[in-house]
Order: C-alpha cells, then sequence, then structure tokens
C-alpha cells in the first residue's frame, strides 16, 4: 500500500474537503463520504483510518460482535456497536475488513439490511455504512448488522479491524470523534474422536414402559403503543403508533410489525433501538424496509435474526420503536417494547405398556479413524414387558430440501446465482413448519412434519435495497426501444413493474421512481417466486403462476424441491447475493507515491456556483468530464442543500441542451434539504459539458448562502467512480 492520499481523505461522514484534480480545472475537489467511505480506513496493518481528519476522542467506544470460533465455509452474523454518553453525537459511521495472518483478505461480507454496504480495494473486501446507516440525528449510538462468510478453508486466526466515527453532525470534520477496535475469531479445529477399534458386542434385554411427554414451546410477544410523549425529549406531536414483536420457539428470530396515524409529516423512517431503557436513547439495532411515506402507513411483516445478546435485551425491556419524520428527524413517535409472556405450545402425551417379552442382540461396529483404543464387552439382563419400536434414522425424518436461485442472472459472475433471507414454510398444515431462512448458498431443509398434507411457498420482504437503481430503468428503456433485446423471460417479468403482463416505457418509469424514493412505483422491489422448471408469469394477466408446492402427505424425504426467485425492477441482472450493486459512489483518487501519476482517472462532476437576489428562480449548471465512451445510460445521486436559502422547484430539472438530452429524468424534490435525481435512457451520453440544469428558487435573506452537496452520486450501477466538486447558492443583492 504504497500510496498517499491528495491533501485529506474525509471518511465515514466527511461532508467535504479539497482534493486536487490535475488538468481539469476543477480545484477544489470535494468529497463526500457519509454515503460511500474509501476503502482502507479500517486501522488494519498497512492503512489509514478516519483520525487522519477527525482526530478527536470521547466517553465512547466501539464494539465487534463476532464468533469467538468459526468453521472454514459457514455464515455468522456480525455486528458492530456504537455507544456514548456524549448528548452531542447526532451521526455515525464505521468501516470493517477481516484478515488472516497474512494480513490477506478473509472471507466476504453479505448485506441483511439497508444500512451497510461493501467495497473492495487493495485486494480487500470492506463492509461500511450508507447514507442511510449514518442514522443522521439519532443519539446513543448505532447498531449494523451484516453477515459474515468465512474462508472457504481453514485460514487460521482471522482479525476483524473496525474503524467508527461518532459525529456531531456539524457538515464537517471539527469535533468528530474517532474510535478503532479488532477482535480474533480462531478456527473451530476438527472435533476430537475416541472411538473403539475392535467390534463390541452388547447384549441387552430391558424392561421399559415408554413415557414421551412434550417440552412446551415458547413464543415471546409484545403489542407496543407509540407517542410523542415516549420521546427524549417529549415531544408536542399527536402522533400514535402500535407495533408487535414475536419471538420465534429457537428464539433466534423476531417478526415485527408496525402502523401509525396522526402524524406532523411523512414518515421516512422506522426502527428498533437499544439497548436503553425508558428515557434514554441508543443506537439502531433493526431498521424497517417498505416504510409508507405518509402520515397514515404502516410496514410490511418482516423478520430479523436476533443474538442471545439481543434476546436478553429485549426480555429485559431494553428494546423501543421509532419513527422518524422531516419534522422530527431524531424520532417523532416512539414506544418502549416490553415483551409479553412466553406462550406454552404442548404436543400429546403418550404412554406405552406393552406385554410381550423379547430379548434383543445388538452389534455396533465403528468405522471411524481412532485416537484411542477401547475394548468393550458387556451383558445385561432384564425382563422386557416392552417391544420398542425402531427411532428412524435422520435420513429417514420426513423432510423437504431444495435450493432458491435468482432467475434473471446476467453477465458476471456467471449463474447459478442464489437468493439469500428467503423465508420458507408452510401456509397450510399442522403442525405449523415455519420458517427457515435460506443462507449464502440458497438452500433450505424444512423438518417437524405432521402426517399432512403440506403447502409450502417461500417469501421475502422487499423494500428498499441496493439492487433496483437507475441503470434498471435504462436496462427496460433499451428492451422497449429493442435497442439492448431482452434476452429472456424472466428478464421481462422481473421488467414489469406495473404487473399488466407486458413491458412498456411506463415500467421503466416506475423503476426510476423506486430508484429516486417516490412512491407510486408498482411493484418496483418486491420478490416473486416459482417452482423451478415452471414458466414465467408473462404474458398471462392477471399474473398466475405457480408460487408453492402442495404435498399430499404423509411426508417423506424429499429433495430437489426448488423454486425461482425474481426481484421485480431488477432489470439488469446484477442481482448477487454476495455483493449488491453500490447505492453510491463517490470515488477515492490517489497518487503513487512513486511516479505521481493518477490511478483510475474517474468520472468528474461539479455542481456551479451562483449568485442570484432573493425570491429569484435560479438554474445551478451541473457539469460532467470523463464520461465519453464509458456506455453511461444512467445516472442518479442526492443533493443536499439549505431549504432556509433555496427551494427546488416541482420539476427541478432541466435536460434541454445538455449532454444528458436523450435520458429522461425523475425527481424527488419533496424532503427538506434533499433533492433526489435519477436519470435513465436506452442511449448512452456521447459527449462531455453540461450534465443537466437544476431549478430552484431563492428563499433566504441577503447575504445568506447554501452549499450545495453531493451526499451521493452513481453512474450505471457503481462503475466508474466518481470525483465531485461541491457549489453553492449565494443571495448577494
Amino acid at each position: 500500500m504504497n500510496k498517499i492520499k491528495l491533501i485529506c481523505v474525509m471518511f465515514f461522514l466527511a461532508f467535504g474537503v479539497a482534493a486536487f484534480f490535475a488538468d481539469n480545472g476543477l480545484i477544489p475537489v470535494a468529497q463526500s463520504y457519509s454515503s460511500q467511505p474509501p476503502p482502507a480506513m479500517t486501522g488494519a496493518p498497512g492503512e489509514q483510518n478516519c483520525s487522519l481528519c477527525h482526530d478527536e476522542t470521547g466517553p465512547g467506544t466501539i464494539a465487534i460482535m463476532a464468533p469467538a470460533n468459526y468453521v472454514p465455509g459457514q455464515t455468522y452474523q456480525i455486528q458492530v456497536q456504537h455507544a456514548t454518553t456524549d448528548a452531542t453525537r447526532m451521526r455515525w459511521g464505521f468501516e470493517m475488513t477481516t484478515l488472516d495472518g497474512t494480513n490477506s483478505a478473509a472471507g466476504t461480507f453479505t448485506d441483511t439490511t439497508a444500512f451497510t454496504q461493501q467495497d473492495f480495494g487493495d485486494g480487500r473486501w470492506y463492509i461500511e455504512h450508507n447514507t442511510a446507516g449514518t442514522f443522521a440525528g439519532t443519539g446513543g449510538g448505532a447498531t449494523w448488522t451484516f453477515d459474515w462468510n468465512a474462508p472457504a478453508t481453514d485460514v487460521g486466526p482471522v482479525t476483524f479491524y473496525a474503524a467508527g466515527n461518532q459525529a456531531n453532525n456539524n457538515s464537517n470534520p471539527s469535533g468528530d470523534q474517532v474510535y478503532l477496535t479488532t477482535t480474533v475469531s480462531n478456527p473451530a479445529g476438527p472435533t476430537p474422536t475416541d472411538t473403539p477399534t475392535d467390534t463390541p458386542t452388547a447384549t441387552a434385554t430391558a424392561t421399559s414402559t415408554a413415557t414421551n411427554t412434550a417440552t412446551p414451546t415458547p413464543t415471546c410477544f409484545t403489542v407496543t403503543t407509540l407517542s410523542g410523549t415516549q420521546e427524549v425529549p417529549p415531544n408536542g406531536s399527536a402522533g400514535t403508533g402500535t407495533g408487535t414483536v414475536s419471538v420465534n420457539a429457537a428464539q433466534t428470530m423476531i417478526t415485527v410489525t408496525l402502523n401509525w396515524s396522526g402524524l406532523t409529516t411523512a414518515a421516512n423512517a422506522a426502527h428498533i433501538h437499544g439497548p436503553a431503557a425508558a428515557g434514554s436513547s441508543a443506537g439502531v439495532l433493526f431498521g424497517m424496509t417498505g416504510v409508507t411515506n405518509a402520515t397514515a402507513g404502516s410496514i410490511p411483516t418482516q423478520s430479523f435474526a436476533i443474538s442471545a445478546a439481543q434476546l436478553t435485551q429485549f426480555q429485559n425491556g431494553l428494546f423501543y420503536w421509532n419513527i422518524h419524520t422531516p419534522t422530527f428527524g431524531a424520532g417523532e413517535i416512539r414506544g418502549q417494547i416490553l415483551p409479553g409472556p412466553c406462550l406454552a405450545t404442548p404436543t400429546a402425551t403418550a404412554t406405552n405398556t406393552p406385554t410381550n417379552t423379547p430379548t434383543a442382540t445388538a452389534t455396533l461396529t465403528s468405522t471411524n479413524t481412532p485416537t484411542a483404543t477401547a475394548t468393550v464387552t458387556s451383558t445385561a439382563t432384564e425382563t422386557p414387558t416392552e417391544t420398542a419400536t425402531p427411532t428412524a434414522s435422520p435420513a429417514e425424518t420426513p423432510s423437504i430440501m431444495g435450493v432458491i436461485t435468482y432467475g434473471n442472472a446476467i453477465g458476471s459472475p456467471a449463474p447459478p446465482r442464489f437468493v439469500k433471507n428467503v423465508s420458507v414454510g408452510s401456509s397450510g398444515g399442522n403442525p405449523p413448519v415455519c420458517c427457515v431462512i435460506t443462507g449464502l448458498d440458497g438452500k433450505y431443509t424444512l423438518t417437524g412434519f405432521g402426517t399432512g398434507p403440506y403447502t409450502i411457498r417461500p417469501t421475502k420482504v422487499g423494500g428498499p435495497n441496493t439492487a433496483v437503481t437507475s441503470n434498471d430503468a435504462a436496462r427496460v428503456a433499451q428492451g422497449v426501444a429493442n435497442s439492448v433485446p431482452f434476452v429472456s423471460q424472466n428478464q421481462r417479468f422481473a421488467s414489469d413493474a406495473s404487473g399488466n403482463g407486458g413491458v412498456s416505457s411506463n415500467d421503466a418509469a416506475l423503476i426510476a421512481r423506486f430508484a429516486a424514493g417516490l412512491t407510486g412505483t408498482g411493484t418496483t422491489g418486491q420478490w416473486r417466486f416459482f417452482v423451478s422448471g415452471a414458466p414465467s408469469p408473462l404474458p398471462t394477466v392477471p399474473q398466475t403462476y405457480q408460487d408453492n408446492i402442495q404435498y399430499p402427505g404423509p411426508i417423506g424425504v424429499l429433495t430437489g424441491e426448488d423454486y425461482v426467485g425474481l426481484l421485480i425492477g431488477e432489470a439488469s441482472g446484477n442481482y448477487n447475493t454476495v455483493t449488491h450493486p453500490r447505492t453510491a459512489n463517490s470515488g477515492q483518487w490517489t497518487v503513487d507515491s512513486e511516479d505521481g501519476g493518477a490511478k483510475g482517472m474517474p468520472i468528474t462532476v461539479a455542481a456551479g456556483n451562483v449568485i442570484v437576489a432573493t425570491d429569484k428562480e435560479i438554474i445551478v449548471p451541473v457539469s460532467v468530464v470523463g464520461v465519453v465512451g464509458q456506455d453511461i445510460i444512467s445516472y442518479e445521486f442526492d443533493l443536499r442543500y439549505d431549504p432556509t436559502v433555496i427551494q427546488p422547484l416541482e420539476n427541478p430539472v432541466d435536460v434541454n441542451g445538455t449532454v444528458s438530452r436523450g435520458l429522461f429524468a425523475v425527481a424527488n424534490p419533496h424532503e427538506p434539504g434533499l433533492l433526489r435525481v435519477v436519470l435513465y435512457g436506452p442511449m448512452p451520453i456521447a459527449e462531455n459539458g453540461v450534465l443537466l440544469n437544476l431549478r430552484f428558487t431563492a428563499v433566504g435573506t441577503f447575504g445568506s448562502m447554501s452549499p450545495l452537496t453531493f451526499e451521493r452520486i452513481m453512474f450505471n450501477e457503481g462503475e466508474p467512480r466518481v470525483m465531485v466538486s461541491e457549489g453553492k447558492v449565494e443571495i448577494s443583492y
């Protein structure tokens, strides 16, 4: 890692630093990393950390919750947690990597929530916060949950390196607090065996009366009422809400529902926070997807894995709901989650007393490689009154096994790809069998069946995710125009966001609206599953297809019960269980310390500087360099501004006369201080110049100023990387 950073890399919540950009006049070039931290900043061997620009510390802590031991090839849930008593900490960030003893990458990561993303640099994988995962306005701490996929082979001890920033959210690096931490996971190693080398023979005659009593299965639950009076500090909101949380029988998963009404402004986020008692605050533990952007709404039912430590916190009443709005960024209504009773679900008790008197002889032969030698001979004689029914071998236990593959896998890595976090269970049958969550390999195994019949169906919660972007809208536009034809029926089905059995420019528009965070997006972001080998549900209207398998029973040992999954709106076909496309890519430009040459020259984007009078309409040009020959058919960005100084028009994007004139634009100006813009089309941008013009109205007073900060920006689906120069609007006459 023989490189130096230009001037200063503003890590995590860096809201703008200068970096020199050669020969193009963009000086300074601001890099915004609240959405995309640069790689190699964890403090691991050979790396820097965010103290380059954020050099303060305080009373806070950062911790990594990782397994003490790992089994090669297994997947483990990991958490990174910030905590502090400093009430001025109101935004959060982290980056983590895992290395073996040679300081090489050890394993990979998988995003399991909407609050993390991944990056790769200098041969190492990194997982880090994204924009939503900074939890702006939240105090007390933050928690990120994701999966670590252990190396396929034993690589010895693996060290987790994490750097974190506890920021004061003042839009610059001053006053931010930096923390570093590590933890080590050792290989579990082989399981020792102590097996006899001979063939022992045991003769037993037994008397027994069998009594089988089921163990009650606990299901803990709670119903919570949310209000503004429970916020810290209390507020005057008249909003109310109701949330439910239930814990599964194995006490490894929680399932949640939530609804609300009467908020002052539309909800924009909902979380479960903890650990914190009533009257205190904590970071986010579980972020909700599918939050209705309205003053009255709900979330779809969704489930989350819960650790043993979190289960204890739940049982101690240290979780709370929080619903956020633009009016109350830190939370408008809140409710402490106080767990209810654990219900017992007993099964039948049977007592059997046979009357015959058999004598049984059993011969046991061991074939494992021994570590010890033992000779065993035993004889026991009793008088039985029962003939025991043989217990089924594990292979004979009723079970249904299969794998869920992704049905629109195009490009590299080559198919098959698999779908993770799918809930597979019964929608009919007694006792119910629910739910197995697929892992990185997409596999599931269901057991615990009764005599049948059963209906088995896979489901997966949709909502905001990094796999549906502006590039998917552009890919649909290409397919509709036949400039790049659709390659399969599954791709056409994934492109049918309206659900009307066909694909048109309207579907591209719905997908673009989803990427911009607007409502009215059809079925974009939702998952559909159908039985492997069955056709996709096009061109039928309404859509009808086989999304379940019915079993008359009794269930035997069934394998190959496979399904195909499709994410509606993911038209480009690059969905990947391990690394989804990025939601943003602000880029990092470095200079080699040996020759000073630029490495991996990115696209550069610059917002203009405008001086205007109050109450006047403003045109802010945004220029671009480096797009020629890169097949750019889409881009998207989030732009931060001061809503007390300027406000976007209802239609704030103008592409007339710009290099984007062949693209369609969708904008979301409805969140004060944030403008989300998505552009897409069938033909690539062919020249450098003015990318687009943004239209605002000046509302501030004389002498006021609004920065124009790119919080995230992405061309196509994350490549090439992007450098940005931020602009400003000054009201000076």
